[in-house]
């Protein structure tokens, strides 16, 4: 997830890009009843998201198998999300909200949201990586008693990260067909100039990677001023090459796959989402992508139960239900991620399936994600000024 102080959400910018698959459920997810044993809810689920995240196909099956009816209501950001949870709480309560991982700390320590429950069993069905993100940013708290089970506060559903890519000829001179994964720097190969193209929100975090690979520097930013605009002036200095190269910026779905439909030779940052579009459609002939050797920004999206829920063990049960592999891999489908967890990966589309494969597992792009932190109010300008300097250079 994008926070508005960096750039506009992402979800809105891929609402529309990605196709939901056509996952069929002519029969039950395994062990899922016809028939709810509990009955189904007194009223709709009241559930607040974004665009693309609900889709009919997703939601269908949770109607009919699971006796789950959706209220949903869309949004265009985190903090729209927000306000309107605490506005509607006493009047209408929302029973689930989708947050991104980093700011699962933040509405915890506003009191608004309220423990999904144990969840040791899908923590452990996580890569490590993403489980540590989840227990080190708060969706999950581990007890140190290991016969008592911890508490889940983000149940996840979607994973994204950003790439290095290339298409056409750019793939040789990138160094993506090396046999250990390239650098950033690839990026700067005197073949490629006017070449590259860039998503100023990613260059940034890509900025911070070179600069501050232990994100050291940019946690003691979040409230310090000075300390950030120090820490992102030296970022803005580290992309200035990176800039130098760029023939085109995208800034969304449309103008990303605009710069692939004027080309087939290109290198830079994309969306996993949108190398995957872009490969399936074949605009761009070869292409490749890879998580680089300094690593790449990550996201976690999940939902969670508002302290003020109307109706949470129906918000529960919704959640059991969308751990099913069937519909995490529509719920992905749906909003451009990756299943977070591998078992549900059989569900996706083959070439969906033989991506992720590739890139997270074969090529250990899983060990090379960071997911991204809360900025503090310091970091977040500094970033969005850095951001906006990457647009007019």
């Amino acid at each position: 997830m994008r926070p508005a102080a960096a750039g506009p959400s992402r979800r809105a910018l891929l609402a529309g890009a990605v196709a939901v698959g056509g996952t069929a459920f002519a029969r039950p997810v395994p062990g899922a009843p016809l028939v709810d044993p509990w009955g189904s809810p007194a009223a709709p689920l009241r559930v607040i998201g974004y665009d693309g995240q609900w889709p009919e196909a997703l939601r269908a099956p949770l109607r009919d198998l699971h006796g789950l009816t959706l209220d949903v209501t869309t949004v265009p950001g985190p903090a729209e999300a927000l306000a309107r949870v605490k506005a509607d709480a006493a009047s209408a309560p929302f029973d689930v909200v989708v947050l991104g991982l980093e700011d699962v700390a933040a509405w915890r320590a506003d009191g608004l949201l309220q423990a999904i429950g144990p969840g040791s069993g899908l923590v452990e069905a996580l890569p490590d990586v993403v489980g540590a993100a989840l227990a080190g940013q708060g969706g999950w708290d581990e007890n140190e008693d290991e016969d008592e089970d911890g508490r889940l506060w983000l149940a996840p559903v979607g994973v994204g990260f950003d790439v290095l890519f290339a298409a056409g000829v750019g793939i040789k001179d990138a160094g993506l067909l090396a046999p250990t994964p390239p650098s950033w720097a690839a990026l700067l190969a005197p073949d490629l100039k006017g070449r590259v193209t860039l998503e100023p929100v990613a260059a940034v975090w890509m900025g911070l990677a070179l600069v501050d690979p232990e994100r050291t520097r940019l946690a003691a930013a979040a409230k310090d001023k000075a300390a950030a605009a120090l820490l992102f002036r030296e970022v803005r200095e580290a992309l200035k090459p990176y800039r130098a190269q760029v023939k085109d910026l995208w800034t969304g779905a449309a103008s990303f796959l605009a710069v692939l439909r004027g080309t087939e030779d290109a290198a830079g940052l994309a969306w996993d989402g949108l190398a995957r579009r872009a490969e399936a459609e074949r605009w761009a002939e070869p292409l490749a992508a890879r998580v680089p050797s300094e690593g790449s920004v990550a996201w976690l999206d999940g939902l969670a139960i508002p302290a003020t829920a109307a109706q949470p063990d129906a918000a529960r049960r919704l959640m059991a239900a969308l751990a099913a592999p069937e519909l995490m891999a529509a719920w992905c489908a749906g909003s451009g991620g990756v299943p977070p967890v591998p078992g549900a990966w059989g569900a996706l589309d083959p070439e969906h399936r033989a991506w992720m494969t590739r890139v997270l597992e074969t090529d250990g792009g899983w060990s090379r994600l960071r997911f991204r932190p809360a900025l503090g109010p310091a970091a977040a300008a500094a970033f969005e000024a850095a951001r906006a300097r990457v647009e007019a250079d």
